[in-house]
């Protein structure tokens, strides 16, 4: 891969994407992310892969951690208080609690599938 760098006249600035796309020469820039998606992962890449499923993993177990810790409080403001506030805010901890937990299972099943067509060598959504 060849850069050339007389073709940029000002500074390139990371909201410009447009600047990129003049440093590669040739055809190289229209494929450049998807000759790493079609070329043999070697072993550092595979390492990376692996990483990257085990913080999925606990990324996953911290939504399920505070979703539960959620629903805990919001039962214990429902079951040990009499105020009609304490009994509302109770009502939206075990609610958000709930929201959390699948929104974290929904997340987690995406980039569980994303990770594995890349392992795969194929072309995330």
């Amino acid at each position: 891969m060849k850069f050339i760098l007389d073709k940029i006249k000002s500074p390139i600035h990371f909201s410009d994407l447009s600047s990129y796309k003049k440093i590669f020469e040739g055809d190289e820039e229209k494929d450049f992310y998807n000759q790493f998606l079609s070329e043999q992962l070697i072993l550092r890449d595979r390492l990376a892969i692996e990483r990257t499923i085990l913080a999925n993993e606990s990324t996953f177990l911290g939504y399920i951690r505070t979703s539960l810790t959620m629903i805990a409080g919001g039962v214990t403001l429902l079951h040990f208080t009499v105020s009609p506030l304490f009994n509302i805010s109770g009502a939206v901890l075990i609610a958000g609690g709930l929201v959390m937990m699948v929104f974290g299972s929904n997340r987690y099943r995406y980039m569980k599938k994303t990770i594995r067509d890349i392992r795969e060598n194929k072309k995330p959504l």
